[in-house]
């Protein structure tokens, strides 16, 4: 039979296993307007806290800088970015954040760059990439997000409603005149990269209501 003292071990035992164990792990969110989950991070990281919205586990790290500012690329890599997966995304209203690839971009504990999470999104919240790079994955991504609201294929083929709005041609663009040449806060490779489009439905509405013959 037990004594009372091996059982008053015991049960303090079982409450610093849970207790130890109620911690969230790298790069998990640990904060945030909303946010109803675990605050606190497992050993060797800290929870920095990016923005009201979103906190992340840092292995380690500082917090990152608030302020945004169209800087030339930086000449070091940011600590932890080299565990980094990395997302270049292309489209229009369905998948935008207001992503601007000259301001601050995406590193460990501001995944999304600017704007930070959730950015301006078309409903006015999270959307899906939103989710898919903060939320429902277990590693770190950084998510270099190029979609724009209202975007065509080719605004030569099928016009935006605006003349300013970034065609998927466009946006490509982008890329390959920044994160395409592999700078220090983006060291991508094609192993642990993922490129995805999303687009189409302004092409077919904007062919309904604008008529006319458009080969390609």
């Amino acid at each position: 039979m037990f004594s009372k003292l091996a059982l008053t071990a015991f049960a303090a035992t079982v409450v610093f296993v849970r207790v130890v164990s109620a911690q969230q792990p790298v790069w998990a969110q640990c904060g945030g307007i909303g946010w109803a989950g675990l605050t606190t991070c497992v050993s060797g990281a800290s929870c920095v806290a990016q923005n009201a919205y979103y906190s992340q586990c840092i292995p380690g790290a500082a917090p990152a800088p608030t302020t945004t500012s169209a800087t030339t690329a930086p000449t070091t890599a940011p600590p932890g970015i080299d565990k980094a997966n990395f997302w270049f995304s292309f489209g229009d209203s369905y998948t935008q954040t207001d992503f601007d690839p000259t301001s601050t971009p995406p590193q460990p504990g501001n995944p999304l760059g600017n704007p930070p999470y959730p950015g301006f999104t078309a409903v006015g919240g999270t959307n899906w990439i939103d989710v898919d790079t903060v939320v429902h994955n277990k590693s770190l991504i950084l998510t270099w997000n190029y979609a724009y609201g209202g975007a065509t294929i080719n605004a030569s083929l099928v016009q935006p409603y605006e003349p300013t709005v970034l065609s998927l041609i466009d946006q490509v663009n982008q890329f390959l005149g920044g994160a395409a040449k592999k700078p220090a806060d983006a060291p991508w490779t094609s192993a642990n990269s993922l490129f995805s489009v999303w687009i189409g439905i302004n092409d077919i509405g904007n062919s309904y209501y604008l008529g006319g013959d458009r080969d390609a």
